[in-house]
């Protein structure tokens, strides 16, 4: 018998397991070009095929992912920053994720959002927060950022959860056949050409 995967990379020109996952970057759980065009694939399957239904698994790569999930919150702590300065003005975004930060006016955020932050900062012999160069600010930020198993799980859930919005939303899916399940508990490997960092699909 044929595997699901199999026929669809037979229907559609390609290979069946390029359509089983689609991959992430690390510590993020937003979808490239290219995972957008492998559910734009995976729902067009579906409208052809009455009888399948898809279930998505999110996947964590463990230490990468941690390392990722680390940089993204460090990051938006930065964008945080302007996004203040923008309300301040009347023309903020509507979230900290739509928020750009120039090359020329990071490190000044990013010393804004240092400042803000609780950990033990080097000091003078007075007793006063040293100054520090842009790059080990960052290193501080990202040393003491507390991130754990739970964070991975909820990244694994969060990965799955873009693929049915994005399958339900525009790739215009039915919402009835796409299921998200309950992400692995362990760090995932790479699969064949796949990333850790991904989200796998079963068809029933």
């Amino acid at each position: 018998m044929t595997a699901p995967f199999a026929l669809l990379g037979k229907l559609f020109g390609g290979k069946g397991d390029e359509l089983s996952s689609v991959d992430f970057p690390d510590g993020l759980a937003a979808l490239d070009d290219a995972g957008r065009k492998k559910l734009d694939a995976l729902a067009k399957a579906l409208k052809d095929r009455p009888a399948l239904k898809l279930e998505a698994t999110g996947r964590f790569s463990g230490a990468a992912d941690l390392e990722g999930l680390r940089s993204a919150r460090v990051e938006r702590k930065i964008k945080a920053q302007k996004l203040a300065d923008l309300a301040k003005k009347g023309g903020a975004p509507g979230s900290v994720d739509d928020v750009v930060v120039a090359a020329a006016e990071r490190e000044a955020y990013l010393a804004k959002a240092y400042r803000k932050e609780k950990f033990p900062k080097p000091r003078t012999a007075l007793g006063i927060a040293k100054d520090l160069p842009a790059d080990e600010m960052e290193k501080l930020m990202l040393v003491n950022e507390q991130v754990g198993d739970d964070d991975l799980r909820q990244l694994a859930l969060a990965r799955s959860n873009a693929v049915k919005d994005y399958m339900t939303g525009p790739a215009a899916a039915d919402p009835a056949r796409v299921f998200v399940l309950e992400p692995g508990a362990q760090a995932a490997a790479p699969k064949d050409k796949a990333r850790a960092s991904r989200v796998d699909f079963s068809l029933k």
